[in-house]
């Protein structure tokens, strides 16, 4: 009896490492990963730019106690994110929408597109130009790559709403010449790793379009649609809107959306989502099916150096910047910087539904309407380490 029950107890011990060693286990392939990483010996190991158990969070660092938010702080312009390519001058040329005068409220008729240069996406960026005059918003600049060329060159595109929907220019200065429209509200462009040009449209659905030559006429052909998850809780109170489009060296798709909760607010919802929700992520191994992670991807504040945190109401319009390996090396975004300084976060805001002041529309909420653009930088990886050191 004594031998039974010491088998039973061995037996017992064996299944409790075995379900102990299952348990450890985050991963059983790539998507497990969020196609961010590798899933090797049952955990993730994340590409560059990506960090927690899943590889679905961006992986932020702090900024410099000396920072100085990218356009529209210092000087004081209302702007509302774009981004930022390097160039063959070797300057980072940022396409941002800035109002051409008052706040972020009247986007509707205000908002040009601007075009700012800077050593580093960590630098401020100096106006050089208006590259599309008002009335036009969301700016969302590409460089084409190698494997597609237009008469040649590696044309730089400028995709946007107001007039127009797309322009093209050899170089970043411009000329811009408009080209054959598409109805697509906030455009989300991205070139595949064989150099087609897709553009993803917020119409209703989030549907994806590709183009073989967008010089031409009805060139851009639906080839399909994210439709985001009931596990986001889509629907009154959250929403989800305007994703980023891009693909990684690996050949996968993701996205960044803006994702937000009406009820985040004051004062406080027992509902409400906590911390404030602003980004979801989505990833796909060919542009059809998708997966999506229920982890916020970043969160709408900035950490410095020396420990302090400088919460905002809402952190939106998320594009990345990318370094010559395609690993993401800085988040950029437009942000309203309203949160505490009124007494508590965000109740000098207009309401929606679910709570009386909500954070999402500070940034509409007159006269505290004023937003900037803001970058925020990205873990580097080991080889950027030794690209910088040679």
């Amino acid at each position: 009896m004594y031998i039974m029950a010491c088998c039973q107890v061995a037996v017992l011990a064996l299944c409790a490492l075995t379900i102990s060693a299952v348990a450890e286990q985050s991963c059983s392939t790539n998507y497990n990963c969020s196609l961010n990483g590798e899933c090797a010996g049952g955990s993730c190991k994340c590409d560059p730019g990506w960090t927690s158990e899943d590889c679905s969070v961006l992986d932020v660092i702090p900024h410099p106690n000396n920072y100085v938010p990218a356009y529209g702080f210092s000087p004081n312009i209302t702007s509302w994110g774009g981004n930022a390519i390097k160039g063959d001058d070797g300057l980072y040329h940022m396409f941002v929408s800035e109002m051409a005068e008052g706040g972020l409220s009247g986007w509707g008729h205000e908002s040009q597109i601007a075009h700012a240069t800077a050593k580093s996406p960590m630098d401020v960026f100096v106006k050089k130009a208006i590259a599309i005059p008002k009335w036009s918003h969301n700016a969302s600049p590409l460089r084409a790559p190698a494997t597609h060329l237009i008469n040649g060159t590696r044309p730089w595109y400028l995709f946007h709403i107001g007039t127009g929907f797309l322009h093209i220019a050899t170089n970043p200065d411009g000329p811009w010449t408009q080209l054959p429209s598409l109805s697509c509200n906030n455009p989300a462009p991205m070139f595949h790793n064989n150099g087609t040009l897709y553009c993803g449209c917020n119409n209703g659905d989030f549907k994806i379009y590709r183009s073989d030559d967008p010089t031409k006429e009805n060139s851009w052909v639906q080839v399909s649609a994210i439709h985001f998850p009931e596990s986001w809780g889509v629907g009154e109170y959250i929403r989800a809107e305007d994703p980023y489009l891009w693909m990684n060296a690996k050949g996968s798709w993701h996205f960044l959306a803006h994702v937000y909760d009406y009820r985040d607010g004051w004062p406080p919802n027992p509902n409400q989502t906590e911390p404030v929700l602003v980004a979801g992520h989505g990833f796909s191994d060919d542009g059809i099916n998708w997966d999506f992670s229920n982890n916020p991807p970043y969160f709408p504040w900035v950490t410095y150096e020396d420990g302090r945190r400088v919460n905002y109401s809402t952190y939106e319009r998320p594009h990345l910047v990318f370094n010559a390996n395609g690993d993401p090396t800085h988040l950029i975004n437009g942000v309203s910087p309203v949160w505490a300084q009124y007494g508590h976060p965000c109740n000098v805001c207009d309401a929606r539904p679910g709570s009386e002041h909500s954070c999402v529309v500070c940034k509409t909420s007159k006269p505290f309407d004023w937003t900037y653009t803001l970058v925020t930088p990205l873990r580097p990886s080991q080889a950027i380490a030794v690209d910088a050191e040679s």
